[in-house]
């Protein structure tokens, strides 16, 4: 029997102290986001494919926002456009996903909330330069986004953007420091619970997981029994 993941207010709640509160919650308690499938189908804004190594999620979307059985669920965030433009995935983005292909990754199965302020990348490279920054008063959930490690230990979150286009975007978790210090303190304490968590496979509880690139090229849990997709995003109308 597949676990099943607890849904926590951050999903639940739209008012202002209620998000603030979600936010507290998922950072500093280690509740997780909903278990549903999602990601996007059919993105507003095009930009250059990784066909060969790493697509979008196949899960649907309505108005931006996820929907696993072509239904949001109650209390889910409502995504919006991201106004981010059309961008290439760089060299560097292309050589960590075809080794994640080649050796596995890393997924956590968890939610963040990124602040306002946080820079988006097209790899795990700062020095390609920006491709987008969160607006003032806007965020982006990720839904169990996968986690690259650099050789020098240096995180990365990636995921792809319900209507933000085919290629997936990077964070750079150390900038968020910038944007947030204490969001970034949360975050960063968070991945390293996560990563000597025990499995959630066996648990029901956050954790990280092993992720592979199927075969039809989308990110994927190793364990098939994991139902929900990796590597999710949404952009959202409110910010921390």
């Amino acid at each position: 029997m597949t676990p099943t993941r607890t849904e926590p207010a951050i999903g639940r709640s739209r008012s202002r102290t209620g998000r603030r509160i979600a936010v507290s919650i998922v950072l500093g308690l280690g509740l997780v986001l909903s278990a549903c499938g999602a990601s996007s189908s059919s993105p507003t804004s095009t930009s250059a494919t990784t066909d060969a190594i790493v697509k979008p999620p196949v899960e649907t979307v309505q108005d931006c926002s996820y929907a696993p059985d072509d239904k949001v669920p109650t209390g889910e965030p409502q995504g919006i456009q991201p106004p981010f433009p059309a961008f290439t995935p760089d060299p560097s983005a292309q050589s960590a996903l075809q080794h994640i292909k080649d050796h596995g990754g890393t997924g956590l199965v968890y939610g963040f909330q990124l602040p306002s302020g946080t820079d988006l990348y097209a790899g795990p490279d700062t020095s390609s330069g920006v491709i987008g920054t969160i607006p003032t008063a806007r965020s982006i959930l990720l839904f169990d986004p996968v986690l690259w490690t650099t050789s020098s230990g240096h995180h990365w979150l990636v995921s792809f953007l319900a209507c933000g286009g085919a290629s997936p975007y990077w964070v750079d978790v150390s900038q968020i420091k910038q944007a947030d210090p204490t969001v970034f303190s949360g975050i960063e304490q968070q991945i390293s619970t996560l990563l000597g968590s025990q499995d959630y496979t066996s648990t029901g509880h956050a954790s990280s997981l092993p992720v592979v690139v199927s075969p039809s090229g989308h990110f994927a849990w190793k364990d098939p029994q994991v139902p929900f997709s990796p590597a999710r995003g949404e952009f959202v109308g409110y910010g921390i």
